[in-house]
């Protein structure tokens, strides 16, 4: 389904977030969940952020609530507050480089949720959004 929705964006990434924005709150969420569990599994939070994927970081909770997970809903929105309060210390180091990137994650207020995140993964997301899927197929289905 993943590989569907990127289709649609035609390879076209500077416009990414305009265009799923367009899309039916079932796609967006779906594009948003697999982009935040992907940046999260690679690189933790602070890469989520840092990454272009972050700039749907205020759509995230909404899409993991659509989508029937609580949980991490509840983790999103944490993430979030602390990504709002703290932005200056979380993004100061970031100065475009590999090297900024890497000292960004000293003393990072968001490295604590890592942990919380894989505790979580008891909570199968990909479950949830496969059942998700099936339980909405016409919404996956363009005309």
């Amino acid at each position: 389904m993943f590989d569907n929705l990127s289709d649609k964006l035609l390879g076209d990434f500077e416009k990414e977030y305009e265009t799923v924005m367009t899309w039916n709150k079932s796609q967006q969420a779906i594009y948003i969940i697999w982009n935040w569990e992907a940046e999260v599994n690679n690189g933790g939070f602070n890469q989520f952020y840092f990454n272009s994927s972050g700039r749907f970081y205020q759509h995230l909770p909404d899409a993991l609530k659509l989508v029937g997970s609580k949980e991490f809903a509840d983790l999103a929105e944490r993430a979030n507050k602390i990504y709002e309060q703290e932005n200056d210390t979380i993004t100061k180091h970031q100065n475009g480089t590999i090297e900024g990137f890497s000292k960004s994650y000293e003393d990072n207020p968001l490295n604590e949720l890592d942990p919380v995140f894989f505790e979580l993964h008891t909570e199968d997301l990909q479950e949830i959004q496969i059942e998700f899927i099936r339980k909405n197929k016409t919404e996956f289905i363009d005309n």
